[in-house]
């Protein structure tokens, strides 16, 4: 049987801490896929993410724009294989972004994280064994996109 498909994390019975601790070790666990990350850094209160997530946040936001200030959004995007330190930075932040995505060599998306903890991935047959093998194979869930898009789809009428 293949293991290849897009998963979403399962969180379900974790702390939201616990969840983002996961997420983290499953960035880790695609880091040698990594080409490039790109995260949104919205305005927040200060001391509302851990001291490190704000570390993080802020060298992210100056290698994206070294005139922004932490009152402003920021678009963050690094090539983490030039810029390696920032994977760390961006892995620690992602978890607590409202929209976060690690790209391959290729540009494909690999993982995408949305509303502070979705976790969504795209695996081939090695990567799913490995993963699996990480966080045990009740975390994954396989999304059947096809079968989502087709319930999706809007309904003919039969009734003439």
């Amino acid at each position: 049987m293949s293991g290849a498909g897009t998963y979403a994390i399962e969180h379900g019975d974790l702390s939201r801490q616990d969840a983002q601790v996961l997420d983290r070790a499953v960035l880790a666990h695609l880091a040698p896929l990594a080409a490039t990350v790109e995260t949104d850094l919205p305005v927040h209160e200060p001391g509302t993410w851990p001291a490190d997530v704000e570390a993080a946040a802020e060298l992210l936001r100056r290698h994206s724009d070294p005139d922004a200030d932490q009152d402003s959004y920021c678009h963050a995007a690094a090539d983490v294989r030039t810029h390696p330190h920032l994977w760390d930075a961006f892995v620690l932040v992602a978890p607590h972004a409202y929209d976060a995505e690690v790209r391959d060599a290729h540009g494909s998306e690999i993982a995408s994280l949305s509303d502070e903890g979705t976790l969504v991935l795209r695996l081939d047959d090695e990567q799913h064994a490995r993963l699996t093998a990480l966080v045990g194979a009740h975390r994954l869930r396989l999304l059947d996109l096809p079968a989502r898009r087709r319930w999706w789809a809007p309904r003919r009428r039969t009734d003439g």
